[in-house]
């Protein structure tokens, strides 16, 4: 989300950018746009590098600024997202906003860098109007591409909440956990 826009007046320019293209107010969930500090306690809970978390600590502190990465994760390679973007699934929910589908394109690419043009990703959209939790984000995901998706021997999760105006919108990926061949791009579509 930050890589083009390192100082605020770039992402303020970026977000009015993104609400332009999608016709919709978008605010950012905790983390998406900004750097999260952590306690020690949580630190250590998430099992990251606290070395390297004191140096970014310290180093924001001084500058005012923090690395365009997450905080290094320890011993745990389940948690780290390193493998190719297999499956990604867009839910909107709004009372009455329907996003057409290159609008919800341009989103997910958007927060999605590592998506690129080569990958093998399948791709699909939901718009609801009901509140997105976790469970049913899975369910929609199950539904949508299969039970293959739940595999999570094959697959790291990770899930981008987004507050819109009026509703919300989630993204919820799996990465691949080994290395593989990536082939050619889907697009998918639901309603």
């Amino acid at each position: 989300m930050r890589q083009d826009a390192l100082t605020w007046e770039q992402l303020t320019t970026k977000k009015r950018e993104m609400e332009k293209r999608l016709g919709a107010t978008v605010i950012f969930d905790i983390g998406t746009a900004n750097p999260v500090f952590l306690c020690d306690q949580g630190a250590r809970r998430r099992n990251l590098d606290l070395e390297v978390s004191a140096a970014d600590a310290a180093n924001w502190a001084k500058t005012g600024s923090v690395p365009l990465r997450a905080t290094p994760v320890l011993n745990d390679d389940e948690r780290k997202v390193e493998g190719a973007v297999e499956y990604v699934l867009l839910v909107v929910s709004h009372p009455t906003w329907r996003p057409t589908a290159p609008q919800l394109g341009e989103f997910v690419n958007d927060q999605l860098p590592e998506l690129g043009s080569s990958t093998s990703a399948k791709i699909g959209f939901l718009v609801k109007t009901c509140a997105l939790t976790s469970e049913s984000m899975g369910d929609w995901a199950i539904e949508a591409f299969g039970s293959d998706f739940s595999d999570s021997g094959k697959y790291t999760y990770r899930t981008i909440h987004f507050s819109i105006s009026g509703g919300e919108a989630k993204i919820l990926v799996a990465y691949v956990k080994a290395s593989g061949g990536p082939t050619k791009l889907r697009w998918q579509f639901w309603k």
